[in-house]
């Protein structure tokens, strides 16, 4: 029984040493980089193996522990990570160990054999789980986590998304018979990757600028139907025959598993 014990410890010290040469240069950096955090608090949380529990120190490590992974979650879901669920795995497991020792800690000293207290109690870690729950259920949303394939979609799958969107919606080789001064003059397009090759600079993700074309935006990003808008212009297309550029913009929302379900222009 002691073998595997003592293998815990040695692989603990381990993770101590052999990540600390490293964390300053990665945190140089970048201090938003995954692997910059991850160097820098490997070795704390494995310090915190090596910390009796019942040690102030412990107390005190774990809580700034729990303060930096959070913080480090929260970053992480701004710039759209995937590694960020690592972390918030991490913060809700501290949370949720605290708040459950804390309840047995209380129906131990104060039930006195009264199954009433212990009810109450159980009830209320039960609605506190719950709470934690959708609270990161929602927060994931709001950041654009697909749950489907738990992940983030990149910048590029969403530009990608949005291009074959508005090459199905609106053909871009279509003419205007009409009226042959207003003609639409532009190249076919083989596939998504003859567009992004022929117009380089053709779109942007929206990130935190949003365009506000939707009633209750947050509502929708709380729910995941809005994770990011994408602009979508075609330089190389031209609105008449004296070669004039198409200057017009479409924007396409997209949700977070990367459905395209609204264009404005």
């Amino acid at each position: 029984m002691q073998i595997p014990y003592y293998f815990l410890y040695a692989i603990n010290w381990l993770l101590i040493v052999i990540p600390s040469h490293n964390a300053w240069n990665a945190i140089n950096d970048t201090v938003f980089s995954p692997v910059a955090w991850v160097a820098f608090f490997l070795p704390l949380a494995a310090a915190l193996f090596l910390l009796r529990p019942s040690t102030h120190q412990y107390k005190a490590l774990r809580w700034i522990l729990v303060f930096f992974f959070g913080l480090e979650a929260a970053l992480l879901l701004a710039k759209g990570h995937d590694f960020a669920v690592l972390p918030l795995v991490f913060v809700i497991a501290q949370l949720l160990r605290a708040k459950l020792q804390g309840d047995a800690w209380q129906i131990c000293e104060t039930t006195g054999g009264k199954p009433v207290l212990t009810l109450i109690s159980g009830a209320k870690s039960i609605i506190f789980i719950v709470l934690v729950f959708c609270g990161v259920f929602g927060m994931l949303n709001y950041s654009g986590f697909c749950f489907e394939t738990f992940r983030f979609l990149s910048d590029e799958q969403k530009i990608r998304i949005a291009v074959a969107d508005r090459l199905k919606a609106e053909p871009p080789n279509q003419q205007n018979q009409q009226n042959q001064h207003e003609a639409t003059v532009s190249y076919h397009y083989q596939d998504v990757d003859d567009f992004l090759r022929l117009n380089a600079e053709c779109c942007q993700v929206s990130g935190a600028d949003f365009f506000s074309g939707v009633p209750l935006e947050w509502l929708e990003r709380l729910c995941g139907r809005l994770s990011d808008y994408v602009y979508v212009w075609e330089p190389s297309k031209y609105k008449d025959k004296n070669m004039m550029p198409d200057n017009s913009v479409h924007i396409v929302a997209l949700t977070n598993c990367g459905k395209a379900w609204s264009d404005f222009y």
